[in-house]
Order: C-alpha cells, then structure tokens, then sequence
C-alpha cells in the first residue's frame, strides 16, 4: 500500500468555552479604566462594551442624542 492511499488521522481539538458576553464586556472595561488611569489622560473605551450585541446605541452627549452604529463591514458611524 503507497503512503497516499493511507488513511489521514483526524484530529478534534477543543476549544475553552466563551466566556459570558458580560463578564467580556466588564474585563473590556477594567482594563480601558486601568489603561486610562496609567495614561492619566487618554481614556479608551472597546466598542464592544459600548455595543454589547446590539447593532446601535444613543449616547447624551452636551443635551444632544447622537446614534453610535456599527456596519455590516465592522466600522463605526456616529450620527447627529
């Protein structure tokens, strides 16, 4: 028998499971607040934590409400 006509072992490997999308968005959170603390300054927030699973979410910005959306293709739009 050639070695092409041999069969290939299959190999399954298991993936961790997914943490919970909350405690991903309060680790997210944790570290932008860790990371704008050692900045002193600039302070970073992931997009996810602001999103969550939603695809739009309004953000009261000086009395006005602007649509923070995200597209089909990962970008950000903000509107007025």
């Amino acid at each position: 028998m050639s070695t092409l006509a041999m069969p290939r072992p299959v190999l399954r490997l298991q993936r961790p499971a997914a943490p919970r999308a909350s405690a991903v968005a309060d680790d997210a959170l944790a570290q932008a607040q860790a990371e704008s603390t050692a900045a002193g300054f600039l302070r970073s927030i992931n997009s996810a934590t602001m999103l969550g699973t939603a695809k739009v979410v309004n953000i009261l910005h000086n009395g006005s409400v602007y649509q923070l959306k995200t597209t089909k293709l990962g970008k950000l739009i903000l509107t007025k």
